[in-house]
């Protein structure tokens, strides 16, 4: 069966159901929404307008403005404190350095980190921490090394629901010295970023 609305002078636009058309049934949403904004699906037949980066789901990358004095023999997060650009305010820059999306689904997360050692020796871990633990590990390296500078990278798809869960970054070295994370160009060698890959 087809739908046709003529135009008042002439023309017309027709909204046409498939041959199986099965028992469906769409609600409009009762306002006109505002500029840019696309219709979205609650998949029971709700729609509804919503911004077109919330459709298309959250992205953001923060990088390590400065440098971090990581602490050996522990897990520490880093600090990346300062965003290129977050869509849809999913990171928080300020405070705990964390990726919380607002809409559920399968998160590409990737890292880079770069940091100047003047360990004896030590073992290197970098990870993905989801709410609070350890979620997906990407280093795990034992190394004897003196005065170097070390960069790592990782990338894993985590799950997070669009609501509580949240991604962090950490790091662990142990030996005796010092690490600092970071330095003049940590835009471009220090840095944490996510996309939405897949919705729930």
């Amino acid at each position: 069966m087809t739908l046709r609305l003529n135009g008042s002078t002439s023309g017309y636009v027709e909204i046409d159901a498939p041959a199986t058309a099965g028992s469906n049934t769409l609600v409009l949403p009762n306002g006109n929404g505002t500029s840019g904004q696309v219709l979205s699906t609650n998949g029971s037949g709700a729609l509804s307008f919503v911004d077109r980066m919330t459709a298309a789901g959250p992205a953001f990358s923060a990088y390590l403005d400065g440098t971090q004095t990581i602490s050996l023999n522990t897990f520490t997060k880093v600090q990346f404190n300062a965003e290129e650009f977050d869509t849809a305010s999913s990171y928080d820059s300020s405070t705990n350095y964390r990726f919380q999306p607002n809409v559920a689904g399968y998160y590409s997360c990737t890292f880079v980190t770069s940091f100047f050692s003047s360990t004896s020796a030590g073992r290197n871990i970098t990870a993905f921490y989801k709410n609070g633990s350890a979620a997906q590990r990407m280093h795990d390296l034992q190394l004897s090394f003196g005065t170097t500078r070390i960069m790592y990278n990782g990338t894993s798809l985590i799950y997070l629901n669009g609501s509580t869960d949240y991604v962090e970054v950490y790091l662990y070295v142990e030996g005796s010295g010092t690490i600092t994370l970071g330095h003049a160009s940590s835009s471009e060698t220090c840095y944490f970023q996510a996309h939405l890959a897949r919705p729930a």
